[in-house]
């Protein structure tokens, strides 16, 4: 028995002695937290001029907060970032340019259209209805609702958007369209009075930006496509809409054709257009290429603003729209989850917090971003689809400690 007393004895000791050990680490981890803010807002002179050329750095999370929380975005605990000198970790040489200006980026989704052609996906009206009232919640600046003249469920859905959703969010909701068909009046044809009938204060027409579909798709000239897209963004703009040129194929029909490209863009900004979106359809460009091209277009384009489309491919649709936001655009469309055709589009989830906290380009706000793994979650749940645990920043497996690798010799205790 009191050989049993002193083994109980001893545990307790033991259990003690970690317990103050784990609070001693907190406590330390805590202080060095402090210091480190406090080194880090202390002013610093740089040659570095951009806040966009600073790196953020997830601060070392307190014992307790690991204990407690397995992911930050959404659970109300949120690990605090602490922006780090990117000279101060070797990383200078790695810094190439910044976005053109460090201007807010705006975040047009598309899942309602483009997302809800993604394989095993069927939203319902009343799904793109939640749908789109939650976006308007978290704070997208824009919410493709679909395409008004291709079917009968996306004209219901801008029916009744204009009466069930709040002003400030019917007011976000675009239609989308393509330009006129060849040969034919702006005002006769069909599908362009549909978007007149869906009564958005934002229209996005997709026009051909690749003269080898002008030559082998639309079968027209190419002179008649410049047309299309001349008279579709004038005919908009005269009703005092906002009207964005979906720019399809456009890196690919640059590679193939950069005068003719460069041309279709030339054809909407002539026309008034408010945004020149330029589109990765293929998903097969490279993020070098389209910061590259994206400046390019900037350039050329002063006074008209510019946006990015990306499919994924190659894997490549955050990578790209992040380089496009270098390269100079100022609008991002792009899906929740990055739910779309084929292999999807640029996923918002990974894209947002990547820029406001790892570039410091601001989009919905720090505060918004804490309610990104509810809307991914909830978004996931309207498309019946299963939540992936290894997705970045909003899935389960996000943050998790790493694994850790033994410091001693193979078979030491």
């Amino acid at each position: 028995a009191r050989l049993q007393k002193k083994t109980m004895a001893g545990r307790v000791k033991v259990l003690a002695s970690f317990c103050l050990l784990a609070l001693s680490l907190d406590a330390a981890l805590s202080f060095m937290h402090t210091y480190v803010n406090l080194k880090v807002s202390a002013p610093k002179s740089s040659s570095i001029k951009h806040s966009s050329e600073r790196r953020l750095q997830p601060a070392t999370p307190s014992f307790s907060a690991r204990c407690r929380s397995r992911n930050i975005f959404g659970l109300g605990f949120g690990l605090k970032m602490t922006a780090t000198h990117p000279v101060k970790n070797g990383m200078e040489s790695l810094i190439t340019s910044s976005p053109k200006e460090q201007t807010q980026v705006l975040y047009y989704d598309t899942t309602l259209r483009d997302g809800a052609q993604g394989e095993g996906i069927s939203l319902s009206c009343d799904d793109k209805l939640r749908i789109a009232l939650r976006l308007h919640k978290f704070g997208v600046h824009y919410i493709e609702g679909g395409w008004p003249g291709s079917n009968p469920k996306d004209a219901e859905f801008f029916r009744r958007a204009r009466e069930e959703l709040p002003p400030s969010a019917w007011d976000k909701v675009a239609a989308f369209g393509s330009t006129r068909y060849k040969n034919i009046a702006v005002e006769d044809d069909k599908q362009i009075q549909a978007l007149v009938a869906s009564q958005t204060r934002v229209v996005t027409l997709v026009g051909k930006a690749w003269d080898l579909h002008v030559d082998q798709v639309l079968e027209t000239t190419r002179d008649e496509n410049l047309a299309m897209i001349r008279d579709s963004v004038a005919f908009f703009r005269a009703l005092g809409r906002e009207v964005m040129l979906d720019a399809e194929h456009f890196y690919d029909g640059y590679r193939a054709n950069p005068g003719y490209a460069m041309a279709c863009l030339e054809a909407a900004a002539s026309a008034g257009v408010d945004w020149l979106v330029l589109c990765d359809t293929n998903g097969g460009s490279l993020p070098w290429d389209v910061e590259a091209l994206t400046r390019v277009v900037a350039d050329r384009f002063p006074e008209t603003r510019i946006g990015i489309h990306c499919h994924n491919d190659q894997g490549m649709a955050a990578a790209n729209s992040l380089a496009a936001v270098r390269g100079g655009a100022t609008v991002l469309q792009c899906t929740v989850n990055g739910y779309g055709e084929r292999t999807g589009n640029a996923n918002a989830m990974a894209i947002l917090p990547t820029l406001e906290l790892r570039m410091g380009v601001p989009t919905v706000g720090p505060e918004r971003l804490r309610g990104l793994t509810q809307l991914s979650r909830y978004v996931d749940e309207q498309a019946n689809q299963p939540q992936n645990p290894r997705a970045a920043y909003v899935g389960y497996g996000a943050f998790e400690p790493k694994a850790l690798i033994p410091s001693g010799p193979a078979g030491s205790p």
